[in-house]
């Protein structure tokens, strides 16, 4: 049974950092329409997890129960008329289900809930594997400065991860300095045992294509506006479509210890760009262990063209330790696994 709540609910918080969003506030807005955001408020308690056909990925192999696996992907003009080629769908579920978290980026159906399709093909693929794990999603609003919005949105695990929903919302961006302001959200693990979960916020970003170079030089200022939102997160990992390789991320290359799970290796179906990426900050999220590009052409055997009317992009994907690696903030973290377990 899906435990979705769909809810009139979506924070939005106004930046702290100089990228023009008013320096020193912190501002709640809510009330959007209930087809926008979905939320999840109550989850079952964590089961044993199968790993499915995890194992069969082509440079992925699946992960141990203290382990978690986000990842990243531009599902690539997601709409109706994708939501219905049974095809696509079915592999979109495939690779969806390799991973705990997935950030997706252009989903484009303001009034068709096409997320929904993919959502129930996951859940059935993973019923039909034997599989506990059981997914949802939480979606946010449309955003975009042409007529054609976009929507971002994070698929879950439920039985692997729970969401905070206190802390999901998007950044407010009042001098349109971005095409799409981020989506951000925090989740916790669920852990088998009794250590501390590892907690998270993950910012979920497609910059601009035509302004990829200004926009990169806002994602430092973001991720100080994450880690100043309150909730006491200082595991803020930066995700999504960049548009930049590594080598053009300027000032967010300069900052200290920043690391990114992809170099060199192409991130789109055509493999010759490198387009999306992980970024985190080693000295806080000491629980990174190791990630890379998942090419699902090669994995599941497909033409390029097969390939492409799946997506234009590769998932890029990580793991992380299940179990918090750092002191601060844990008597936090303990408190909110009671509340979400």
């Amino acid at each position: 049974m899906r435990m979705r709540d769909r809810t009139n609910y979506l924070v939005q918080r106004l930046a702290i950092a100089g990228i023009a969003m008013a320096a020193g506030t912190l501002a709640l807005a809510s009330g959007c329409d209930p087809k926008i955001t979905s939320l999840v408020k109550r989850l079952q308690d964590r089961q044993s997890r199968s790993t499915g056909d995890t194992a069969g990925h082509e440079g992925v192999v699946a992960p141990n129960p203290d382990q978690v696996r986000i990842g990243t992907f531009n599902l690539g003009v997601f709409g109706p008329s994708k939501s219905k080629d049974s095809q696509a769908i079915s592999t979109l579920a495939r690779i969806v289900r390799a991973f705990d978290v997935m950030a997706v980026q252009e989903i484009r159906s303001v009034h068709a809930p096409v997320l929904d399709v993919l959502l129930e093909e996951i859940n059935r693929s993973a019923r039909l594997a034997g599989s506990s794990s059981l997914y949802d999603y939480v979606i946010g609003p449309p955003i975009g400065r042409s007529n054609s919005k976009e929507q971002y949105a994070f698929i879950f695990d439920a039985n692997r991860v729970a969401i905070d929903p206190s802390n999901v919302y998007t950044l407010l961006d009042p001098q349109d300095l971005l095409h799409r302001e981020p989506f951000v959200a925090r989740f916790v693990t669920r852990p088998l045992n009794n250590l501390a979960p590892f907690t998270f916020t993950l910012v979920n970003i497609h910059t601009d294509p035509h302004d990829a170079d200004k926009e990169i030089n806002l994602l430092d200022d973001i991720l100080q506006v994450v880690a100043r939102d309150g909730s006491g997160e200082d595991d803020v990992i930066l995700l999504g479509d960049l548009y930049l390789p590594p080598g053009n991320f300027d000032q967010l290359a300069q900052v200290q210890d920043m690391h990114w799970v992809v170099d060199d290796t192409p991130t789109n179906t055509r493999r010759d760009k490198v387009y999306d990426n992980i970024c985190y900050l080693g000295f806080t999220t000491v629980e990174y262990q190791r990630g890379g590009v998942l090419d699902f052409q090669k994995a599941y055997s497909l033409t390029q063209q097969q390939a492409l009317e799946v997506s234009d992009h590769l998932p890029v994907w990580a793991d992380f330790s299940a179990h918090e690696g750092g002191v601060n903030g844990s008597i936090a973290r303990q408190t909110l696994t009671r509340q979400y377990r």
